[in-house]
């Protein structure tokens, strides 16, 4: 597991997001909401590649998730109330200017379902 999602899963993910950037020597941090449509596959640009991603989703009681440039094609996703796991097709990708969320391969908790989604990336 990257570092940064070994911590968040430790500490308590909006705690840490700010702090972990300062401390892990990141130079860029952003934030911002993207609102999912379903599809397969959906790009989000942040204006710089990220090294790590955290993705909440707006719903209450919904999956959270956390991705480094260190996790190959998996995610980490916490899981409200069930066990967190390492799962392939929800963040799929860091790209040059932003990431790629997907569609979860048949999972109820993706980043890619029609509601709204707040991101913070480090890069």
């Amino acid at each position: 597991m990257g570092r940064t999602c070994l911590l968040f899963e430790q500490h308590g993910l909006a705690q840490q997001a700010f702090a972990l950037g300062l401390t892990a020597g990141f130079r860029r941090m952003a934030t911002g909401t993207y609102g999912g449509n379903g599809a397969a596959t959906l790009g989000v640009v942040v204006g710089f590649r990220p090294l790590a991603l955290i993705i909440f989703s707006q719903v209450t009681n919904r999956a959270a998730a956390c991705k480094t440039n260190f996790d190959s094609e998996f995610t980490f996703v916490f899981v409200t109330g069930g066990a967190n796991l390492y799962a392939a097709d929800h963040i799929i990708s860091l790209d040059a200017a932003g990431f790629t969320v997907g569609d979860g391969t048949g999972t109820a908790n993706h980043l890619n379902l029609a509601e709204n989604y707040t991101y913070v990336a480090f890069g």
